[in-house]
């Protein structure tokens, strides 16, 4: 993980600073790039001048609240990052799909937290469900489909009637599969493991993302929506 740097100054003043707290630049609830804030932070003494510092940072993206541990020696104003809470893996989310599917955001979160605690069962069923969540979120704000509708409908249904391309069909529905089989007590894809339900599961977010960025273009394109008539 990368980081920034925050500085804290005695009295405000920019020409004196007392400690230097290196800060992720990347969300761990979300991971997305942004700029935190600082909420709260709290000093313990370790030994011979060494300090142990608790704090407590605000995401700019997704407004959530993060834990860093450091530690700070004597001699130096930069302390080291020991730990940050929760701690995030896997593909950091777009910001339109943040925006646009806060649950997907945190049933994301909750199953990279049991990838990240070897809970692999877990994260399979958590992944898929983070999927559904995102499936039947576009059906229902983009394409505008009933929601009673949408909502009753089977995964499978929801994926064969509303993904808009061949590729976003594909690899939701090898997620569904695979998150699926974890939920069984009887397994029937022992060789798709589980980096493969992954390596899907981000092949649909990218595509996602795609079909968000299309359906909300920064521009107005000159070309038509409409594909040409094939002769």
């Amino acid at each position: 993980m990368n980081f920034d740097i925050h500085k804290i100054y005695k009295d405000g003043d920019p020409t004196t600073t007392i400690l230097e707290l290196p800060k992720p630049n990347a969300c761990p609830h979300c991971g997305t790039s942004n700029d935190s804030s600082l909420i709260s932070k709290q000093s313990v003494p370790y030994d011979n001048g060494n300090y142990v510092y608790v704090v407590v940072f605000k995401a700019t993206c997704c407004k959530q609240i993060f834990l860093c541990t450091y530690m700070k020696h004597s001699n130096s104003v930069r302390a080291k990052c020991l730990y940050i809470y929760p701690q995030h893996i896997g593909l950091p989310l777009p910001k339109n799909i943040i925006d646009f599917s806060p649950r997907f955001v945190e049933m994301h979160r909750q199953a990279s937290f049991a990838e990240q605690h070897n809970c692999i069962d877990l994260a399979g069923t958590g992944y898929r469900n983070a999927m559904e969540i995102l499936v039947k979120d576009y059906a229902i704000n983009i394409l505008h489909e009933d929601s009673s509708e949408v909502c009753k409908k089977s995964l499978a249904k929801c994926i064969d009637d509303y993904m808009p391309s061949r590729r976003t069909r594909v690899a939701s529905d090898i997620v569904r599969i695979l998150g699926n089989d974890y939920t069984h007590y009887e397994t029937k894809y022992n060789e798709a493991d589980f980096p493969m339900l992954k390596v899907y599961f981000e092949m649909f977010v990218k595509a996602v993302e795609a079909e968000l960025l299309i359906e909300s273009p920064l521009i107005q394109p000159k070309v038509s929506a409409n594909p040409p008539r094939q002769s």
